[in-house]
């Protein structure tokens, strides 16, 4: 506030253009009055308007649950008493909002893991209220009395991080278009209807030293019909690699079919999220899009999504076949013992994948050295060409 002026009366307070500004210089207008005889009890008339302000500007170190920048377009009709206040008008998170969320942790007592051993502080009580009040703050309001209104719109270009796994560094990138109704009733507590539809971001997965990113396909969405925190989520999220089908399949090829079936080609991996947004229920599946050109043999594709068909009938193989391709970039045979005889070619083509591998792995653990959070992947990669039916070495 820059030597803004407020008129004191006999009737109360006028606000006439009375400015807020943030950091940035936007600004926040107040316009009206608040009634009063005897400056303890009032009544309100006030219109607030806000054009890209920034009601948020902060870091982790502020605030370990949310932090980031938010940015809104707002009008808003104050009415009513100091003991009812009422509030009604419409709020538009801006393109420029970049906010980091932190989900609750399920286990706000374990304090460090290593390996299979977890450590507790047994200090810790078992519903730790400094670790649940923020959230359940999210569902009821200390204010009573009030009683607010908002329709709030969120900016397809706003980008919102949701930290799923904070020790691990789960992450849930998403942007997208929201057309939410938000209030709070005179008893405080807090409801949020509408969807949320993703347009665009990705599921950036990790485990230990493995890190994979799974874009999010347009159309997931996270629904609201109640408390702010009991939000149902819909996604869907897309990791590419390339494998060679042979392994899933080679109980059923003859001797002569093995080779058509050693090229490597494109497999979605895809991780599905449902239910509850807090605790949502995680899935998976690996398909073979219709609409991509393969370069093999159709018999080739039509034998491997029958098998896929067939995996999707045991959830407990499908996982299992879903984490080989996410840490080898290979499905894993029925016996684990013959996969060099299998689709990693020869022992010419083992000696080449695996120096090539060590020099791919020290070159990215010396660019990660040099480069404090920079993840650098060199991608030398020593690969078998199968497209004409009979082995050839290649280097990518």
């Amino acid at each position: 506030m820059d030597q803004e002026k407020l008129e004191l009366t006999e009737e109360g307070i006028k606000f006439n253009r009375f400015e807020v500004k943030d950091s940035a210089g936007n600004s926040l207008t107040l316009n009206g009055t608040v009634a009063t005889k005897d400056y303890t009890s009032y009544k309100f008339d006030l219109d607030v308007r806000a054009n890209n302000f920034r009601a948020l500007n902060s870091t982790k170190r502020d605030n370990k649950l949310f932090y980031g920048q938010l940015y809104f377009n707002t009008n808003l009709k104050i009415t009513g008493t100091e003991l009812a206040p009422k509030i009604d008008g419409r709020l538009a998170i801006n393109d420029k909002t970049k906010m980091t969320i932190v989900l609750p942790q399920p286990d706000p007592g374990v304090v460090n893991r290593e390996g299979v051993i977890e450590f507790f502080d047994m200090d810790a009580p078992v519903n730790d209220s400094l670790f649940l009040l923020p959230y359940d703050s999210l569902n009821t309001s200390s204010f009573t009395g009030m009683d607010i209104s908002l329709n709030i719109q969120v900016d397809k270009a706003a980008d919102f991080s949701l930290i799923i796994d904070e020790a691990n560094g789960d992450l849930l990138n998403i942007k997208g278009e929201a057309d939410l109704n938000a209030g709070v009733d005179p008893s405080g507590k807090i409801n949020m209807t509408g969807v949320y539809e993703v347009d665009q971001g990705s599921y950036q997965l990790s485990f230990n030293m493995l890190k994979r990113k799974f874009d999010i396909q347009k159309g997931s969405k996270i629904t609201w019909e109640g408390e702010p925190t009991d939000a149902n989520v819909e996604l869907t999220a897309i990791y590419t690699t390339k494998a060679a089908p042979y392994d899933l399949v080679k109980g059923l090829l003859t001797d002569d079919e093995k080779n058509l079936y050693l090229q490597r080609i494109p497999f979605d991996v895809l991780l599905k999220m449902e239910g509850a947004l807090l605790k949502p229920q995680i899935s998976f599946d690996i398909t073979l899009p219709e609409n991509r050109n393969y370069g093999v043999q159709g018999n080739v594709i039509t034998l491997t999504r029958t098998q896929l068909e067939s995996l999707r009938q045991q959830p407990g193989d499908m996982n299992k076949q879903v984490f080989s391709l996410l840490l080898l970039n290979r499905f894993v045979p029925d016996n684990p013992f013959s996969l060099a005889s299998g689709s990693g070619g020869g022992s010419n083509s083992l000696i080449r994948q695996s120096v090539s591998a060590l020099m791919a792995d020290q070159l990215n653990r010396l660019a990660e050295g040099l480069i404090e959070g920079v993840d650098i992947n060199f991608g030398i990669e020593s690969s078998d060409d199968y497209t004409s039916g009979q082995r050839q070495n290649r280097t990518d």
